[in-house]
């Protein structure tokens, strides 16, 4: 075949044989373009969800240890079990590895002793799962009144109104429990700390009479929203009460 006659047929080759080619890429671009719709379509591995956290030992510890009751039935999409639990005070998710997870069996029951056990008040507790994918669950969340032994306590506290436009709030406390050792209630406090006051704190308004009413008066009146009001008393041998809460709202 001559030199002529092969460059006429490679002439005429050319076209066709790009045409084949593109067709190539583009159903190779086609097949990728499937391939990435079916992989978002495929369900996401997802955290357990916890279904119940329950505080079995009551709102109100002296001794600082917490009973409590575990439950969930949902280990989250791709993942078979929950394999863990743990209860903690902080807000911030465990890491996968932490090392004070516990195995974990739906209803699981357990005991979490407080940090800090020399600071009285609310303490809010964070209950967490894992599951066999590794990944962490939202919390659940309890509230305890951790209580110096011996000390008072609140029957009913009242903050009125719910909602506030100039920062005055009318209280009512009651209480008939003086604490072991005690005759009487001597003293109240209403704040917006959860962090129980000492018995020297000049904040203190001596003479309590169940109902004890009085004012309060929110602290920085440039910030609205949620407020929760704490509520202290103290009895003649100075011991402190844990608190009782009440949440109002600041509006302008």
């Amino acid at each position: 075949m001559s030199k002529k006659v092969r460059s006429v047929l490679m002439l005429v080759a050319a076209p066709a044989l790009a045409v084949l080619l593109a067709g190539c890429h583009a159903n190779s671009l086609l097949e990728d373009v499937k391939q990435s719709v079916e992989a978002a379509k495929a369900p996401k591995d997802t955290a357990p969800t916890v279904d119940s956290f329950v505080v079995t030992s009551g709102p109100l510890t002296y001794t600082g240890s917490v009973t409590f009751t575990l439950a969930s039935t949902k280990p989250g999409t791709g993942a078979s079990a929950i394999t863990s639990w743990q209860v903690n005070e902080s807000a911030s998710p465990p890491a996968a590895n932490d090392p004070r997870w516990g195995a974990f069996t739906s209803p699981q029951n357990g005991t979490c002793t407080l940090a800090n056990p020399g600071t009285y008040g609310t303490r809010t507790l964070y209950a967490w799962l894992l599951n066999d994918k590794g990944f962490v669950s939202a919390p659940a969340t309890q509230s305890v009144q951790y209580a110096q032994l011996g000390g008072p306590s609140i029957d009913t506290f009242q903050a009125t109104p719910a909602t506030s436009y100039d920062g005055n709030i009318s209280v009512s406390i009651t209480s008939t429990h003086p604490g072991s050792g005690a005759t009487a209630v001597t003293a109240w406090l209403v704040n917006e700390s959860s962090t129980s006051p000492l018995p020297t704190d000049p904040n203190w308004k001596t003479g309590f009479t169940s109902p004890q009413s009085g004012s309060y008066t929110l602290a920085n009146l440039g910030a609205f929203g949620a407020r929760p009001l704490y509520a202290w008393i103290k009895n003649d041998k100075n011991v402190v009460s844990a608190s009782a809460t009440q949440t109002v709202t600041y509006s302008a």
